[in-house]
C-alpha cells in the first residue's frame, strides 16, 4: 500500500528525528521550500508544516540536522550560513520547549569566510553540554560548529569528498562517533568517551560573534531523551557508581583518552559502514557488495561479537535494517524491496537459498529513492494486537522519500488478521506459519486463537491440529472442549491424548485429563437418563476400571451425587473402593433396588468390622427395611453377615478364646467398638426374613440337635523352609513387618502400598491399621511390580494393581484397600511371593497355587491364559514343595528332596537351558547336587546347595546386549590384530551369558549363607554371621560400596560389619536391609522414595531414573537416576517410626475357635440357621432372638432357642404349631432337599398376596401323627424320669395336638407304652385330676392300654416311693373337694405332713414320706397358689405363655412381657398368672 504524502521536487534535502512516541521529518524541495511532517502517536496527530524561507540563491538550503530532543532544526545554507529552526515549535505548539533559540522565528548564526558549502550536517550535544554542528564538505573538510554562537570550535579533514555524515552512539551511552562516508571510501571519528573522559578537542577558533550563552550541562537535556535511552542511561550510571572512577576502574588494555586520534581513521575493506537502530538497540551495519553480506554488530568501535548475518539479493542495496525486515533499494533506486530478516538471516560461512524478499515497488520514471526510515506506528488500526489473548508485536511500517514523493509502507491488513484467515483454511497453514515468522507474531497464541475459532464452528479435528501445532498445554485445550459445550468430543480427545504414546502428558496432567473426562461422562451419562445398555453407559464403565490417573474419591463422590448406583457398584467392585463407596451410600435412604444391591455386597463386611459407626448405620438401615427386602437382597445381605465367613473369622476365633459375659448373659467382644454380637442377631434376623420370604418348609430334621463342638486345633505359625519373609523390595515400593504390623512405603501407583485411595505419588513408611483394626497378625509381606502380598493369621490379604488377576478377585482391576483372597481361606497357606505380575503361594502340605499373568507359562498350568482367581499347579501334585519364588515371567520351586523347577521364560535362560523360550509346566533344573535354598530376580536366579555352593542361571537383555558389544569389540580388535587388554578382557568376562547354571564365587563369604535376594541386575547374601555381601551392576548404587561400579562375586559391605542384620531383600535399583534392634537401613536408588524418605528434586531436568524408548528402535534405555536421588551407601532411615526390635514368632499354642460347618459354606437356609443358633448361642440374646422368631412365625427356630434354654415344654409347644402350620399345607424331610427340586416351590401372585402352588394339600394324619410322636419323644428324652410335673406338661401338650388334629390314636398309645416307665406316673396325675378334655383323650384309649397304665401306676406306688407331684395332687383334691387350703406355712413342711393334713385319708393311697426335704425357694400369691421359683420359671410360665399364644385372639406382646417382668430381680409384685390366665380364658370363651 502506498501513501503519498506530497509532492516534491527534484533531489530535497531530509532530515528526522525520533524523540519517544513522537517522529518529525524535515524536507527539502527543489524551490528551497521547507517541509515539517510531524507524526504524534499517544495524540494520534499528524501534521505537514510548509516553512517559507528565503528565495535568494545564496540562501538555498544544503542540508539540516535535528537535535536529539527533536525540538530545534539546523540549517546549513549555501552561503555556509546556519540558522536554527523551532521546528517542533511550529507543527506542535502545546509541546515542551526548551527557550535555547527563538521560538517565535528563526534564528540566524554568525558564519565566516574559511567554513566551505556544507554537504552534509549532524548536531553533536558535546561531553561539556555544548551544541555543536557537524559539517562535512566537498573539499574532505569537517568543521565543528558551535549551534550557540556560531563560532568555529575546530576542523579535521578526510582525503577525499564527504557524502554523508552519521552520529553513533553505543548501547550503553559511553561512546559517541563519527561515521564519515565518501563516495569510495569511510573513516571514523571518536567524539567522546565518557568512561575515560575523553572528548574531541574542542577551541575557539576565531570571530567576534554574539557573546556565548551560559555552558548548561547535558544532564539538562535528559528529559529529552527516549525512554530506551534513559533507561540504558541509568543502567550505566549504576554500573559506573558501583565499579568508581572510570579512571580509577580502567581496564589495561582499555585505551586512554592520549592513545585515541583526533583525525579521522580510515574504515578499511570493502564493507560499508551504517548506523542503524533496531531491536531496541543501537547497531552498525557493514554491506559487502561482492558477497552480498549484511553483517550486523552492536555499536561500538572494536572488533564487537557479530549478532546477525543476512544474504541480501543480488542488485540490493541495504538503506534500513528495522525489527523484522531489510529495506532495500537496487542500484539505480529505482526501485524498494522488503525483505525478510527471518528468511534471509545465514551463518556467516553458510549461504542462504531461500528467496527473502517478500515484496518489491518499483518507482515511477525517473524516480529514486533518496531514504528511508521507520514509522512510529502504523496508520492501520491495530485491532487485532490483543488477538489470541495476547499481545502481538506492533505492525511496522516506513516511510519512504524518493526524488518526487513522500511515501508510507505498511501492510494493507493487519499482520495477525491476515494470519488468522491463513490459518483458518487447512491448505494456508504452512503459509500462515511463514507469515508469522515475518512478521514476528506470536505464531502460538494465534494458533490457538484460531483453534478456538474452529472449535466455536464445531469443527473438531481441524481445532486439534491447530492445538497441537500451537502447542496447547493438553489440559488447557481439553478445558477449552469442556468450555464449549461438546461432551462427546472433549471425551475423544481426551481419550486420544490419553493413549497416544508420542503424547508427553505430566503426571498432574494425566490426572487433570482423567478427571475431566470422568466428570463428562458423569455429565453425558446424566442426560442418558443412566441407561445402562447404551454405548456411552458401557464406554463409561470401560474408562472407570481402565483409567489409572483420575481421582478415585471423586469418581465416588460424583457417582453418589447424581444418584448412579451402577457405578458405584462398579467402582466398588472392579477398583476395591468398598469403604468409600459404603460411607457415600449410608447418608441416602437406600429405596432404590440398586442401592440395596451395592448395600448388601459381601464385600462390605471388612469396611463394616474396621468402623463401628458405619456397622451401626448399616445394620439400623437393614433392620428397618428388612420386611420389605426381595429375596436376592436378602440372600446377599446372608453372605455380607454370615459369621461364618472367613473375614469374620478372626473375631470369630477371638471370641470363643475369650468367652467374657457380662450382666445381660450375651457374650460382647469388642474390636474397634464393633460388637460381635449385633453381627450375629441381625444375620438371624436376616436369616428369618428369608425363610419368611421364602415359606420355609417344615423340615423333622431340624428337630433335632446338631450338637456342635468347639474347633479344637492347634494353631502354630509354621513357616516355609526359607522363613517367613518380613522384609520385601519391590520394583519401587516395599513392606516391612515389625511387631505383627505391616508397614509400608514407596511409590503408591495403583494402590499398591495399601493404605487407600491417595493423590499422593510417594510415601514414607506408612502402618497399614487395616490388619490392627481386624485383629490379624501379619507374618510375612511380598512386593511385586504394583501389587503386594501378605500372610496374616486370617489368611493372604493381597492389593494394588490386579491388571491381569494378580490379586486373585477375579474381576477387580486394582484396589488400594487390602483384601482377603477367600479362595484359599481353606487352605494352610505358609508362604506368599509375589512376580512381576503374577502371584504364588505355597501351603503346609506342600501345595503350589499360581494366579495372574500367564503369558510365559509362568502359572505353571500347562496353559498361556491369565489367571484372576489362585488354582492349583497340578503337574506338582506328585512333589513337596517347601519354598517358591516369582521373578518377572518366570517362577521357580523347590521341593523337600531338593530338586529346582522352573516354568515360565526362558528367552534369557530363567530355565536354565539355552534355546529354550518358554515352558508352561515345571522343568527340572539340571544342578550337580541338592539345593536347600532359592531365589530369583527379574531374569536371574539364585540356587544355595547343602555343601554352601552357590548357582546361578539367567541374563537379562541389558546384560546380553553388553555382552555382545563386548565380544564384538574384541573381534574388530581381534581382525586388527590387536590384543585386548585387561579391561577389555574384564568387559567380556563381566557379562558373561548364563544360560545354564554356573557356580559364583563365594571364596569371600565367610559364614553359611542363610538369605539371598535377587534385584534387576544385582543381588544380596546374608551369611550367619550377619555379614551381607552384594554383586552386579551398581549403575544406581544399589550395591552400596560409595561408587557405581559392577562387582563380578560377593563382596561384603564394610559399613555394615557388626550391624547384626537379620534380614536383606533386593529391590529392582535399591537394596534393603533391617537388623536385630529393629534399625532400618537402606541404599540405592530413590527416585520414588522406595530408600524411606522422600526423594529430592533433581536440578537438571525430569529425565532421571526414566525409562526412554528410542523411536527409531526397538530399545528401551534406563537414564540413571542423578546424585540427588541416590544413596551409595547403606544409611539408616530416620524417618521410619519407632518399631519393636526383632524378636522370634509365638509358639505353637492350642486354641479354642468357633464351631465349624461339615461343609465348605454355610448354606442360607433352615439348616444353616438352626446350626448357627446352637453354634452361636453364647453370641445372641436369646429372648430377643425368641421373639424374632415368633414374629417371623419361625417356629421351629423358635423351638430351637427355647431347647437350647432348656425350656422344652415351651419348645415343644412352638415345634408343635410348626408341625400344625407346617402340615396343612406339606410336610418335608431333610432327605427332600438332598433332591434337586427339594425346598423349591412355585408362587402365584394375585392381588399382592402369595400362594404356594400346592398349598391346600393336607398332611395326612398317620404322617401327622408319626411326626407327632417323634418331636415329643424328642423333648421328652431331655428330661430326667423323676420331673414328672414337666414331662407331665409336655405329654399334655402333645395329647392336646393329638385332639385337635384328630390324628389316630394307635400312635399316641405306641409312644406311652414305649416309654410307659417315664410316662406312668405323669399319666397317673393326669388320671387323677383329669378335666373334660382329659376325659375325652381317655374314652379314646384303648382299655388294655388304660389298664397296663395303672399297673404301672400301682407298681410305682407299691415300691413306697413318695412322689412330691402326687403328694401336691392330694393336697389340691381334698381342697377341692371342700377341705381348707393349707396355710402359707404348710408349704414349708414335709410332704408327709402335707398327707396328714387332708381329712379322710381313706379316699387315697398310702403314700410313702420323701427322703428329700423341700429346700427350694418359694413363690406365694395371695390368692393361695404357690409354686416353687425354679419350677415357675422352667416349667409353668412358658407353659402359661404358650396358653397366651393359643388363645382364640392370641396375645403374644401379653407373654412377652410377661416373661420378661418375671425375668427381673428382685420380682415385681405381680397378680398370680394361673389366675390371670383363668380369667382371660372365660372372657374369651
Amino acid at each position: 500500500m502506498f501513501i503519498n504524502k506530497g509532492q516534491l521536487l527534484r533531489d530535497p534535502e531530509r532530515q528526522h528525528r525520533r524523540n519517544g512516541q513522537q517522529q518529525i521529518f524535515g524536507l527539502v524541495t527543489g524551490n528551497n521550500r521547507l517541509l515539517l511532517y510531524y507524526i504524534n502517536s499517544d495524540r494520534e496527530l499528524s501534521v505537514i508544516k510548509d516553512v517559507l524561507w528565503h528565495l535568494e540563491p545564496t540562501q538555498q538550503i544544503c542540508c539540516l540536522a535535528f537535535d536529539p530532543s527533536g525540538i530545534w532544526l539546523a540549517v546549513s545554507c549555501c552561503d555556509s550560513s546556519l540558522c536554527i529552526v523551532p521546528a517542533l515549535a511550529l507543527v506542535d505548539p502545546e509541546a515542551a520547549l526548551d527557550l535555547r533559540w527563538q521560538t517565535s522565528d528563526i534564528t540566524k548564526l554568525q558564519t565566516t569566510k574559511l567554513r566551505p558549502v556544507a554537504t552534509s550536517i549532524v548536531w553533536w550535544n558535546s561531553l561539556d553540554g555544548q551544541h555543536v554542528a557537524i559539517l562535512g564538505s566537498e573539499n574532505g573538510q569537517i568543521s565543528f560548529v558551535s549551534l550557540t554562537t556560531g563560532n568555529d570550535l575546530g576542523r579535521t579533514f578526510v582525503t577525499g569528498e564527504i557524502n554523508s555524515l552519521q552520529l553513533c552512539l553505543d548501547n550503553s551511552l559511553d561512546l559517541v562517533f563519527l561515521i564519515i562516508s565518501g563516495p569510495t571510501s569511510q573513516w571514523r571519528l571518536i567524539l567522546e568517551q565518557r568512561s575515560i573522559g575523553y572528548c574531541w578537542p574542542l577551541e575557539h577558533i576565531e570571530g567576534d560573534g554574539l557573546m556565548p550563552i551560559p555552558v548548561r550541562t547535558r544532564l539538562q537535556n535528559l528529559k529529552h531523551l527516549s525512554v530506551d535511552k534513559m533507561a540504558s542511561l541509568k543502567q550505566m550510571l549504576v554500573e559506573t557508581k558501583k565499579g568508581g572512577t572510570s579512571s580509577a576502574k580502567k581496564a589495561p588494555d582499555e585505551p586512554s583518552s592520549k592513545e585515541i586520534s583526533t583525525t579521522p581513521v580510515a574504515l578499511q575493506g570493502p564493507e560499508i559502514y551504517s548506523f542503524q537502530y533496531s531491536k531496541e538497540r543501537y547497531l552498525i551495519s557493514t554491506y559487502n557488495p561482492s558477497i552480498q553480506l549484511l553483517k550486523i554488530y552492536p555499536a561500538g568501535t572494536g572488533e564487537e561479537k557479530i549478532l546477525y548475518v543476512h544474504k541480501i539479493p543480488s542488485d540490493g542495496k541495504p538503506i534500513l535494517y528495522a525489527d523484522r525486515f531489510i529495506l532495500l533499494s537496487n542500484t539505480e533506486r529505482s526501485s524498494v524491496y522488503i525483505s525478510s530478516c527471518h528468511l534471509s538471516e545465514v551463518k556467516p560461512d553458510l549461504e542462504q537459498s531461500t528467496e527473502s524478499v517478500v515484496q518489491s515497488f518499483d518507482l515511477g520514471p525517473g524516480e529514486q529513492v533518496i531514504a528511508m526510515y521507520k514509522r512510529l506506528r502504523s496508520t492501520i488500526a491495530d485491532s487485532d494486537r490483543n488477538l489470541g489473548g495476547q499481545e502481538n508485536p506492533s505492525t511496522e511500517a516506513f516511510i519512504v522519500i524518493t526524488s518526487r514523493n513522500v511515501f508510507e509502507v505498511a501492510p494493507t491488513k493487519p499482520p495477525a488478521e491476515l494470519f488468522m484467515q491463513m490459518a483458518l483454511d487447512s491448505n494456508q497453514l504452512e503459509n500462515a506459519e511463514r507469515l508469522a515468522v515475518l512478521f514476528g507474531l506470536n505464531l502460538q497464541t494465534l494458533l490457538e486463537a484460531a483453534a478456538d475459532q474452529k472449535l466455536e464452528e464445531m469443527q473438531f479435528s481441524h481445532a486439534i491440529t491447530l492445538y497441537k501445532l500451537s502447542k496447547c498445554r493438553f489440559l488447557k485445550s481439553a478445558l477449552k472442549f469442556a468450555k464449549s459445550g461438546h461432551p462427546n468430543e472433549l471425551l475423544s480427545y481426551i481419550q486420544i491424548l490419553l493413549s497416544a504414546r508420542d503424547t508427553e502428558l505430566s503426571q498432574s496432567e494425566k490426572l487433570h485429563l482423567s478427571n475431566l473426562a470422568m466428570m463428562s461422562f458423569a455429565e453425558q451419562v446424566l442426560r442418558q437418563s443412566a441407561q445402562e445398555g447404551t454405548p456411552l453407559f458401557s464406554k463409561y464403565l470401560s474408562f472407570l476400571k481402565s483409567n489409572l490417573f483420575y481421582d478415585e474419591v471423586l469418581a465416588v463422590n460424583i457417582a453418589g451425587q447424581t444418584k448412579t448406583w451402577k457405578v458405584l457398584h462398579f467402582l466398588a467392585t472392579n477398583r476395591g473402593l468398598y469403604p468409600e463407596v459404603l460411607d457415600i451410600l449410608l447418608k441416602v435412604k437406600p429405596r432404590d433396588s440398586l442401592v440395596w444391591d451395592c448395600l448388601s455386597d459381601p464385600e462390605m463386611l471388612q469396611p463394616l468390622l474396621l468402623n463401628n459407626k458405619r456397622a451401626k448405620l448399616h445394620m439400623q438401615l437393614v433392620t428397618a427395611q428388612l420386611p420389605f427386602l426381595e429375596l436376592d437382597v436378602l440372600q446377599k445381605l446372608s453372605a455380607l453377615y454370615n459369621p461364618y465367613s472367613p473375614k469374620f473369622k478372626s473375631f470369630l476365633d477371638a471370641a470363643y478364646q475369650q468367652k467374657v459375659y457380662k450382666n445381660s448373659g450375651t457374650l460382647t467382644y469388642n474390636r474397634e467398638n464393633t460388637q460381635i454380637q449385633e453381627f450375629v442377631e441381625i444375620f438371624i434376623c436376616i436369616m428369618l426374613q428369608l425363610l419368611k420370604n421364602k415359606s420355609s418348609p417344615y423340615l423333622n430334621s431340624l428337630v433335632k440337635m446338631f450338637r456342635p463342638e468347639p474347633n479344637i486345633k492347634t494353631k502354630k505359625n509354621v513357616a516355609p523352609a526359607c522363613g517367613h519373609k518380613i522384609l520385601s523390595a519391590g520394583f519401587s515400593h516395599a513392606g516391612l513387618v515389625r511387631g505383627k504390623q505391616l508397614y509400608m512405603w514407596g511409590n503408591s501407583v495403583q494402590g499398591c502400598l495399601g493404605c487407600g485411595p491417595t493423590m499422593i505419588k510417594f510415601m514414607v513408611p506408612k502402618s497399614l491399621d487395616l490388619f490392627t483394626g481386624l485383629g490379624v497378625h501379619v507374618h510375612s509381606i511380598s512386593c511385586g511390580k504394583n501389587h503386594s502380598l501378605a500372610l496374616t493369621s486370617n489368611g493372604v490379604y493381597s492389593w494394588g494393581s490386579s491388571q491381569f488377576g494378580q490379586l486373585g478377585f477375579g474381576i477387580t482391576s486394582h484396589s488400594s484397600h487390602p483384601r482377603l483372597i477367600e479362595s484359599l481361606s481353606d487352605e494352610d497357606i505358609i508362604q506368599v511371593a509375589a512376580g512381576q505380575y503374577h502371584s504364588l503361594a505355597l501351603s503346609k502340605s506342600g501345595k503350589v497355587f499360581a494366579w495372574g499373568w500367564g503369558v510365559h507359562g509362568q502359572l505353571g498350568n500347562g496353559s498361556t491364559d491369565d489367571q484372576n482367581v489362585p488354582m492349583p499347579i497340578t503337574t506338582l501334585a506328585h512333589k513337596v514343595v517347601v519354598q517358591v519364588c516369582g521373578a518377572h515371567g518366570h517362577s521357580v520351586v523347590l521341593t523337600d528332596d531338593g530338586e529346582v523347577w522352573a516354568f515360565g521364560s526362558g528367552a534369557f535362560g530363567q530355565l536354565g537351558a539355552p534355546n529354550l523360550p518358554k515352558s508352561s509346566v515345571p522343568l527340572l533344573i539340571d544342578l550337580p547336587e541338592k539345593i536347600r535354598l532359592i531365589a530369583c530376580g527379574y531374569f536371574h536366579c539364585l540356587a544355595v546347595s547343602t555343601t554352601e555352593n552357590m548357582y546361578t542361571w539367567g541374563s537379562s537383555y541389558q546384560a546380553l546386549r553388553l555382552h555382545a558389544q563386548a565380544q564384538k569389540r574384541a573381534r574388530i580388535l581381534q581382525e586388527k590384530q590387536f590384543v585386548p587388554d585387561s579391561a577389555q578382557e574384564e568387559e567380556i568376562i563381566a557379562h558373561p551369558p548364563q544360560f545354564s547354571p554356573s557356580l559364583i564365587d563365594t571364596s569371600q563369604v565367610q559364614g553359611t549363607i542363610v538369605q539371598i535376594s535377587c534385584g534387576f541386575h544385582h543381588s544380596l547374601l546374608l551369611d550367619s554371621k550377619s555379614e551381607v555381601y552384594s554383586w552386579g551392576r551398581g549403575i544406581d548404587g544399589q550395591l552400596g560400596h560409595a561408587n557405581r561400579k559392577e562387582i563380578s562375586a560377593p563382596l561384603a559391605l564394610p559399613s555394615l560389619s557388626g550391624r547384626n542384620i537379620v534380614a536383606i531383600d533386593a529391590g529392582a535399583d535399591f537394596s534393603l536391609a533391617i537388623d536385630k534392634s529393629g534399625a532400618f537401613i537402606s541404599w540405592g536408588s530413590n527416585s520414588h522414595s522406595q530408600l524411606g524418605s522422600i526423594p529430592q528434586e533433581s536440578k537438571r531436568n525430569n529425565m532421571e531414573g526414566k525409562m526412554v524408548k528410542y523411536k527409531n528402535m526397538k530399545r528401551v534405555i534406563k537414564i540413571p537416576a542423578g546424585r540427588q536421588a541416590i544413596v551409595e551407601t547403606p544409611t539408616d532411615v530416620i524417618s521410619f517410626p519407632q518399631i519393636l526390635s526383632f524378636a522370634e514368632e509365638d509358639d505353637e499354642e492350642q486354641q479354642e475357635c468357633a464351631p465349624v460347618w461339615n461343609t465348605k459354606d454355610l448354606p442360607f437356609d433352615a439348616e444353616g440357621l438352626h446350626f448357627v443358633l446352637e453354634a452361636l448361642q453364647d453370641l445372641y440374646d436369646p429372648s430377643k432372638i425368641l421373639s424374632k422368631c415368633l414374629e417371623a412365625e419361625n417356629y421351629q427356630a423358635a423351638a430351637k432357642v427355647a431347647s437350647l434354654q432348656k425350656n422344652y415344654a415351651v419348645a415343644l409347644t412352638y415345634q408343635l404349631t410348626a408341625l400344625s402350620k407346617g402340615g396343612n399345607s406339606h410336610c418335608s424331610s431333610l432327605s427332600s432337599l438332598d433332591s434337586p427340586q427339594g425346598a423349591i416351590y412355585c408362587f402365584t401372585v394375585e392381588g399382592g398376596s402369595e400362594q404356594r402352588a400346592d398349598e391346600g394339600q393336607e398332611l395326612p394324619k398317620e404322617s401327622m401323627a408319626g411326626e407327632a410322636s417323634n418331636i415329643v419323644e424328642h423333648y421328652v428324652d431331655f428330661i430326667e424320669s423323676e420331673s414328672h410335673s414337666v414331662i407331665k406338661k409336655l405329654l399334655e401338650q402333645g395329647i392336646d395336638f393329638w385332639l385337635n388334629h384328630s390324628l389316630p390314636m394307635g400312635h399316641l398309645e405306641e409312644l406311652f407304652m414305649k416309654h410307659i416307665t417315664k410316662f406312668s406316673m405323669p399319666l397317673g396325675l393326669m388320671l387323677f385330676c383329669s378335666t373334660k378334655e382329659d376325659s375325652q383323650l381317655w374314652s379314646q384309649l384303648s382299655t388294655s392300654f388304660c389298664l397296663q397304665l395303672c399297673k404301672d401306676i400301682l407298681s410305682g406306688m407299691n415300691e413306697k416311693k413318695v412322689i412330691p407331684e402326687y403328694v401336691e395332687l392330694l393336697s389340691q383334691v381334698t381342697a377341692h373337694h371342700g377341705g381348707e387350703r393349707a396355710e402359707l406355712e404348710s408349704w414349708k413342711r414335709e410332704p408327709q405332713s402335707l398327707v396328714d393334713s387332708v381329712p379322710d385319708k381313706g379316699m387315697f393311697m398310702t403314700l410313702h414320706e420323701s427322703s428329700s426335704s423341700q429346700s427350694e425357694e418359694q413363690l406365694i400369691f395371695t390368692c393361695g397358689h404357690r409354686y416353687g421359683l425354679d419350677t415357675f420359671h422352667r416349667s409353668l410360665l412358658p407353659e402359661i405363655e404358650l396358653a397366651l399364644l393359643r388363645l382364640n385372639q392370641p396375645l403374644p406382646t401379653t407373654a412377652s412381657i410377661l416373661r420378661e417382668l418375671f425375668s427381673l430381680n428382685p420380682l415385681v409384685k405381680l397378680a398370680c398368672p394361673v389366675c390371670v390366665l383363668s380369667h382371660l380364658q372365660e372372657s374369651s370363651t
